[in-house]
């Protein structure tokens, strides 16, 4: 399922997100890829583009910690965006799907 989605959710800014969500498996839903645009702060810029790269086939229900473990690892400054965030936004657009 290919997902265009927005939101603000709790303790962050507006995010908009394109996805390739992959429901054939039982279980949680499979992130294939994601694109994060929004207005949110990340520094260094590079690093973020570093981190969306990596987050492909990871379960949904993983996200949010896979998230928050990649941007500590590349120290990467983030403000008004989170993993939580983002997976509450996937899951409200998936939801009304």
């Amino acid at each position: 399922m290919h997902l265009f989605c927005q939101g603000k959710p709790p303790g962050s800014k507006l995010l908009r997100l394109e996805a390739e969500i992959d429901f054939s498996k039982p279980g949680s839903p499979v992130v294939r890829e994601i694109t994060i645009h929004g207005d949110f702060f990340a520094i260094p810029e590079e690093a973020f583009d570093t981190l969306e790269s990596s987050l492909k086939n990871i379960p949904l229900e993983d996200f949010a910690q896979v998230f928050e473990a990649r941007a500590k690892e590349l120290r990467l400054q983030l403000a008004g965006i989170s993993g939580e965030g983002i997976v509450a936004v996937l899951r409200s657009s998936i939801d009304a799907a």
